[in-house]
């Protein structure tokens, strides 16, 4: 019994480990450092194998570069692409976009912000271990005509479309019922634009 519990756990973390892995690197080194810290309690004397192959994996997660993150790369240039259309200077023109993960939201926020030349209060992020009046404010922020806020970076759905009209899936999430719920939260009555959806 014991034995198929561990072997059960074990398929667990696996899968977390690859939907983490599909979501950013930064997603899979945080779920990594977790299962490190759990195994090194577990097993004091290191005795474990799998920390080991473990570590090596986080260690050549680190050396991946934004440049070097094929997805991430792929949005950027999307963003700054004539086809797209889009522009932080734009006042009427602002976007969301959707990750699993709330590391991957992080890591995100963190470089795009440096890579688009945006200011601290053109980019914000959303979550749902936020309070409801931190999200609230994020909201009705974006909603201002005069508003600075030109992208929202989100692992939380809160209805948009009277905001915005462009979405983008930067990690595909594992239910289909999730999918349709973030393309939701811009795509509905009220929406006055051709809703715009990417896949990355």
């Amino acid at each position: 019994m014991d034995e198929t519990r561990a072997r059960g756990k074990g398929i667990l973390f696996k899968t977390s480990l690859e939907k983490s892995l599909f979501s950013s690197p930064a997603a899979c080194i945080k779920s990594l450092e977790a299962r490190i810290k759990k195994l090194e309690k577990k097993y004091p004397d290191g005795d474990m194998p799998d920390i080991a192959s473990l570590k090596e994996l986080k260690n050549a997660l680190e050396l991946i570069t934004p440049a070097d993150f094929s997805r991430y790369a792929k949005l950027i240039a999307l963003l700054k692409s004539q086809e797209y259309g889009w522009a932080p200077s734009k006042n009427d023109d602002s976007l969301v976009i959707f990750t699993e993960r709330i590391e991957t939201m992080r890591y995100l926020a963190e470089n795009l912000k440096k890579d688009l030349g945006l200011k601290d209060n053109q980019l914000e992020v959303m979550h749902g271990g936020m309070s409801d009046k931190e999200l609230q404010r994020i909201v009705d922020g974006f909603g201002r005509a005069e508003s600075s806020i030109r992208v929202i970076v989100a692992s939380e759905g809160i209805n948009l479309h009277y905001l915005s009209h462009k979405l983008i899936h930067f990690d595909i999430p594992w239910s289909l019922m999730v999918f349709q719920q973030r393309n939701g939260r811009i795509d509905r009555y009220g929406q006055h634009e051709q809703p715009d959806t990417w896949k990355k």
